[in-house]
């Protein structure tokens, strides 16, 4: 048995992006098993964030033993930073035309995005991150 595809193509050689950068690139979908369920839409969403989270063990005294430290008197500090949060509707609510899947057959929906100036570098840290990603999903009903 073969199974559909869904994936995220982008129109460059490198996968490294720029500031103010423009990206192009498709979501492409392969059937080659009708979708007998309603398909009730296709969204691309690019997502950018930073995460830092590290933990204070707190301050041991006298009255207190290093286990009970670490367990109770210990803190977590997190922090998040979204620098890119956007979401497009590639079909579904409402979006005319709409493809059926009823028959094997390729799609390809293209998308384009423009990076805002002001994006910091992708980095990854024991502490931290900064992560960019692009996903698409396919929501389909149940039942």
């Amino acid at each position: 048995m073969v199974n559909n595809l869904l994936r995220v193509c982008l129109e460059y050689g490198s996968y490294t992006f720029y500031p103010g950068q423009i990206i192009n690139g498709f979501i492409e979908m392969k059937i080659e098993n009708p979708i007998k369920k309603t398909v009730r839409g296709l969204t691309l969403s690019i997502e950018g964030k930073c995460l830092v989270q590290w933990m204070d063990p707190g301050c041991l005294n006298s009255h207190t033993s290093l286990s009970s430290t670490l367990h109770n008197d210990s803190r977590t500090y997190r922090g998040e930073e979204i620098f890119i949060n956007y979401t497009k509707q590639m079909f579904g609510n409402k979006i005319e035309n709409q493809p059926t899947f009823s028959e094997p057959s390729e799609y390809k929906f293209p998308f384009t995005y423009q990076l805002p100036l002001n994006l910091p570098y992708s980095i990854e840290a024991d502490l931290a991150y900064i992560r960019y990603s692009i996903k698409a999903k396919l929501e389909i009903a149940w039942g």
